[in-house]
């Protein structure tokens, strides 16, 4: 499983604090789940360690255990993650204007420059041009109260426009959505074999075990993540109509399924409440 132990750790809390029934973890209980995800003990204590010098995670023990909680820019990190991904939400019809954010920040700036640009990359925004970004749907409040800071008066703009052409065919280019599209689809066919190949072994009386399941899911996890990194928020007036991204998620919510309760079934098993 490729990625930071941090992104792993993100990872279980996203994914395990929102079923509502985990509060937080124990140090035995990462352990556990870091485990099978190639994250010895030595590299998740260090981790924690850096985690807590952020602020995202804080500690409280309990009897003889450590118990860790998601902090408050801990849960905005893991938010912000969940919004771009499986809380992602489906784009309505297009109101045919494309949305721009133009900025001229000088190099003494070159922080706040760089700051800016990440922040329209990751609401979905495309870069034009040289100090030039583009989207078809309207900015996340994030980057509205970006824009309207101290920190960017004077040097950044945003307004919207009609485009006077083939609007999908910009969206295309702009969004490069051929090579995105070839990424999704190899996505996509990985895992429609991988889900054939878990279905046959469960039809046959020979499911993975517990650990197995568990480390699949979190795998697959985190490449779903990844890939909607590669589907930019474009209502479907914009798409190619081959676009492969819902026969994706079909495939990736087969093969989740077909590991869920084995992953239920280590999650209970390895979590020590904090309330006990």
């Amino acid at each position: 499983m490729a990625g930071s132990t941090e992104s792993k750790v993100f990872t279980l809390y996203g994914a395990l604090l929102d079923d509502g029934d985990y509060a937080a973890f124990s140090l035995g209980t990462l352990y556990a789940f870091l485990g099978p995800l190639g994250v010895s003990e030595e590299a998740a204590r260090l981790a924690l360690s850096r985690m807590a010098r952020k602020g995202y995670l804080g500690s409280r023990r309990r009897g003889r255990s450590s118990f860790y909680f998601v902090e408050g820019p801990g849960r905005e990190k893991i938010e912000a993650a969940a919004a771009r991904s499986v809380r992602r939400r489906d784009e309505g019809p297009w109101d045919g204007r494309f949305r721009l954010v133009s900025y001229e920040v000088p190099e003494r700036l070159r922080e706040e420059r760089t700051a800016l640009a990440a922040a329209l990359a990751a609401a979905g925004y495309a870069r034009a041009a040289a100090g030039l970004w583009v989207a078809a749907v309207d900015p996340p409040p994030a980057v509205e109260a970006l824009l309207a800071s101290d920190a960017y008066a004077g040097l950044a703009s945003s307004w919207s426009a009609e485009y006077r052409g083939d609007a999908r065919a910009y969206a295309r280019r702009l969004y490069r959505l051929d090579e995105r599209a070839a990424s999704v689809r190899g996505f996509r066919d990985r895992f429609a074999a991988e889900a054939d190949g878990l279905a046959d072994a469960i039809a046959s009386g020979t499911p993975p075990a517990d650990e197995e399941c568990f480390r699949r899911y979190f795998e697959a996890m985190t490449d779903y993540v990844g890939l909607m990194g590669l589907v930019p928020p474009l209502p479907p007036e914009l798409l190619p109509e081959d676009w492969p991204a819902p026969s994706a998620n079909e495939a990736y919510a087969r093969y989740r399924d077909l590991v869920r309760d084995g992953t239920n079934a280590y999650v209970a098993a390895h979590y020590e409440p904090y309330g006990e």
